[in-house]
């Protein structure tokens, strides 16, 4: 009888490695097999991925985020990151506006383009509510470039922001002396408007509707009338001002619920897009007027929202908070205090008026 040769570990592996080595091809074979009966079969079914109709949509891009994103594709331009600024102030996007900042920090470092770089940041700045960061561009403009006419035109909105009347002033002059009088006009209904003198301001700024050829400047003429007839509770002649405006903003959109608030019948919703805190809280307010199931929901997402802010030290709020707790949910301690903390801030009419109503200042 044959004895089998002892096994040794090292024999044991080899085996084992064989076997594998086996399996191995096994599976090759089976793999070439399919894919050989795969592409026989080709013609005979559909290929992978193809739409079960013609014309289905997978997914829809807006055209801001269609447009940003070809624009990466090729080498920033000022002009064209000027136009992604306009688009994105037009539906209020910050993540566009983000973008554009990113594509000018290049530019800033480019002689021929330093200066309108420095200027459109600023402008983005602005729109941020960053008006620190904007008058120091927009200074830093001003030095190189004292007639550069968008810069003024930026630090009179500013300054109004601020509520520097005293500034707001010097800009509108800076504004006649360059040549810039209808901007000039616009300016000074602004500082009438910080006066305190609503009629006078009016006046400055309904011929500029009637005859200016600037679109821009007829639209913010057009708002600022809309934002003090609201002050002088005249809601119907705010509403009729804004209903000029040929592409309305978001921030257009909340000045009309506004108005339409104010006359007690509210014919339009905020678009499910606009989630700023301002839409937040007018949402909030039409629900609790209305006695809407979802009265409750929008209040206590509107003080989580006010939570967040305040741990993050953002003041931002302050004036909606005022609002909220002398409209929505009245507490008037804390309505005083959140209107002393935004006049604080701001000194503009809008600050002033909600001091006024809770007792802040005489």
């Amino acid at each position: 009888m044959k004895v089998p040769p002892p096994t040794t570990p090292s024999s044991a592996i080899e085996r084992k490695a064989r076997r594998r080595h086996g399996r191995l091809l096994v599976r090759g074979v089976a793999l070439l097999c399919t894919l050989a009966a795969a592409f026989a079969n080709a013609g005979d079914r559909p290929p992978l991925f193809q739409l079960e109709r013609e014309g289905a949509v997978i997914v829809r891009f807006t055209d801001a985020v269609r447009d940003t994103s070809r624009s990466r594709l090729r080498p920033a331009r000022i002009d064209d990151v000027e136009a992604l600024i306009n688009r994105a102030i037009e539906i209020e996007d910050t993540r566009l506006l983000g973008h554009a900042e990113a594509r000018l920090h290049p530019l800033q470092q480019q002689p021929a383009t330093a200066i309108k770089a420095d200027y459109l940041i600023a402008w983005i700045a602005q729109h941020r509510h960053d008006y620190l960061t904007s008058r120091r561009l927009l200074g830093s403009v001003l030095e190189r470039e004292p007639r550069h006419l968008g810069a003024l035109r930026a630090r009179a909105f500013v300054s109004h922001a601020l509520g520097e009347a005293v500034k707001l002033r010097r800009d509108c002059v800076a504004l006649a002396l360059a040549g810039d009088r209808e901007y000039a006009r616009l300016c000074s209904a602004l500082w009438l408007y910080a006066d305190g003198q609503l009629e006078a301001a009016i006046a400055e700024a309904a011929p500029l509707v009637a005859v200016s050829k600037d679109p821009g400047l007829r639209d913010e003429s057009l708002r600022l009338i809309a934002e003090i007839e609201l002050m002088r509770q005249r809601p119907v002649d705010a509403l009729a001002a804004i209903a000029q405006l040929p592409n309305p903003r978001p921030g257009d959109q909340r000045m009309r619920l506004r108005a339409e608030l104010a006359t007690g019948d509210v014919a339009h919703v905020l678009p499910e897009a606009d989630n700023s805190d301002e839409a937040l809280y007018l949402r909030a307010l039409v629900a609790s007027r209305s006695n809407g199931a979802d009265a409750v929901a929008l209040r206590r997402a509107f003080l989580a929202l006010l939570a967040h802010r305040e741990q993050m030290q953002d003041g931002a709020a302050a004036g909606l908070a005022c609002e909220y707790f002398l409209d929505v949910a009245p507490d008037p301690v804390r309505a005083r205090d959140y209107a002393a903390r935004h006049l604080l801030e701001s000194r503009e009419p809008r600050a002033l008026a909600l001091a006024k109503r809770t007792g802040s200042v005489p």
